[in-house]
C-alpha cells in the first residue's frame, strides 16, 4: 500500500466517522454525548456538525478554503 492508499482510507473512514456523527446529532444527542462515545471534545463535535455537508461539492469546498473559511 502506498501513501496516496494511506490518505484515501484515512479519508474515507473520516468521512464515514463524521457522517455518523451529524447523524446521532439529527438523532437529538448532545454534542458532549457524542464526542464521549467518540473521544471528542463537544466543541470538536461542534465544528464537524457545521462543516459536514455531504453532498457539498469539491469545488465549493475549494472556494471557501480560498477565503479562509473551511
Amino acid at each position: 500500500m502506498n501513501k496516496l492508499d494511506d490518505l484515501i482510507m484515512n479519508y474515507k473512514a473520516k468521512y464515514k466517522r463524521d457522517s455518523e456523527i451529524v447523524e446521532l446529532r439529527n438523532q437529538g444527542l448532545t454534542y458532549q454525548a457524542i464526542g464521549d462515545k467518540y473521544g471528542l471534545t463537544r466543541q470538536a463535535v461542534f465544528i464537524i456538525c457545521q462543516r459536514f455537508k455531504p453532498d457539498e461539492s469539491v469545488k465549493e469546498k475549494k472556494k471557501f478554503r480560498l477565503f479562509g473559511r473551511g
